[in-house]
């Protein structure tokens, strides 16, 4: 799934109106087809503009020496409680307990054991 960007779809048809970019018609789904100044079509996405929508609006307007739409710069959250930097952390790893080792390497042996057993039966020639 693509993300979506920060943009509603009315702000992208303002503004590709304030280019000189003129709708044509309603197209299949949620999209509708636009034209530059220029004759270039492109679809744009009329319940949500994903980013790579975005993208494909954009490369269509910077193909025609026109400017750019981008999302609005997201605003920077300011929170108390400070986030130790990765060097003041401290991970501690706990080896596995050794019956439990043991349990798990049991375990896999006759699991392992039942595959070859299985494996043998099913290719083993004919019975004389």
């Amino acid at each position: 799934m693509y993300r979506s960007s920060s943009l509603k779809p009315d702000e992208v048809k303002r503004r590709l109106r304030e280019l000189g970019c003129l709708f044509i018609r309603k197209g299949r789904g949620a999209k509708e087809i636009w034209r530059t100044p220029d004759g270039t079509r492109f679809p744009v996405l009329t319940r949500e503009i994903t980013q790579a929508n975005l993208m494909l609006i954009n490369q269509t307007l910077r193909a025609e020496k026109l400017e750019e739409i981008r999302p609005p710069a997201p605003e920077k959250r300011v929170t108390s409680d400070a986030v130790p930097p990765a060097a003041q952390l401290q991970i501690q790893i706990k080896p596995p307990e050794p019956k439990r080792a043991e349990r798990l390497v049991d375990v896999l042996r006759r699991r392992l054991q039942a595959a070859i057993g299985r494996h043998r039966l099913r290719h083993a020639g004919p019975r004389t």
